[in-house]
């Protein structure tokens, strides 16, 4: 069934300024990157998901996603509130705004883990607390490795290295291993991040822009897959996967002497090359 994906971000940030009171919880997932984090949105993205940042209990977690309800309730233009807990311990939410068929989709998630690197939320005028781009990466790491059959997670990965600063591997990796070990019992390391890249991954997710260049879009995002894994065996002291770098590294393959050459003589991605050019000012 197609969505109606104006109602669905409209609704969405009804619910989130409903809820930007609730100090214990803060926004994470394909939302808070797609909407938040990047300067503009690839992909739809149906979900709010919370976490926080101390360890709960299941009580706990019964007695805030309990408080998510009351405070949603309490605002005249929501209604059909429904609630379901997962066997994972995952608390659902579900809601409908007034004048909308669109249901939005709330998750109050079941573990909580450290946050490393920059511990600064994002903040917004529709939610304060917005999981930082570094912490949503690993994140996202992580789901990369326990949900092999979609593409939304290697997709938002592709795109949080574009506004990441180069990253120590090293460091990437100890954090990956420690943001989620004590929450999980499972380690998540070089071998498992290498095993899930080398799966083929569904197509299962709404691209927003331009249809023209969506054929182009999917093909930079498995050149990318390809490339992370290969990035990963070489072990390479920091991982830069910004167009800047990119563009300097196929220039000097290329031996260009502007951008502008080389993307129009030598760039054989559309969806690439209006990217770059898209950001050209800070390359030249």
């Amino acid at each position: 069934m197609l969505r109606n994906w104006s109602e669905v971000y409209t609704n969405q940030k009804i619910i989130l300024k409903t809820l930007k009171d609730i100090d214990e919880i803060f926004l994470a997932g394909g939302t808070a990157v797609q909407c938040y984090l990047l300067p503009k949105r690839y992909r739809e993205s149906e979900d709010l998901d919370f976490f926080v940042a101390y360890e709960m209990s299941s009580k706990e977690s019964a007695k805030l996603a309990r408080t998510i309800i009351g405070t949603l309730s309490k605002n005249r233009q929501l209604h059909d509130i429904r609630h379901r807990q997962t066997e994972d311990g995952t608390h659902r939410i579900f809601c409908l705004a007034e004048g909308s068929s669109e249901i939005i989709k709330i998750e109050l998630l079941n573990f909580t883990s450290d946050r490393f690197g920059e511990l600064e939320f994002v903040e917004h005028e529709d939610f304060p607390r917005i999981e930082n781009a570094y912490n949503l990466l690993l994140y996202k790491l992580k789901a990369l490795c326990d949900r092999t059959d979609t593409i939304k997670d290697l997709f938002d990965i592709y795109f949080l290295f574009k506004v990441l600063k180069p990253i120590n591997l090293k460091q990437m990796l100890l954090d990956l291993e420690f943001k989620f070990l004590e929450t999980t019992g499972y380690v998540y390391n070089i071998e498992t991040l290498i095993n899930a890249l080398n799966i083929t991954r569904r197509w299962d997710i709404v691209l927003t822009g331009d249809t023209k260049t969506h054929y182009a879009m999917k093909e930079a995002i498995v050149n990318f897959q390809n490339d992370f894994a290969s990035k990963l065996l070489l072990a390479p002291n920091e991982l830069d996967f910004s167009y800047e770098n990119y563009l300097k590294e196929r220039m000097r393959e290329n031996e260009c002497d502007s951008v502008d050459d080389y993307l129009s003589f030598f760039e054989e991605n559309e969806f690439l090359e209006m990217e770059i050019r898209g950001e050209k000012s800070n390359y030249t």
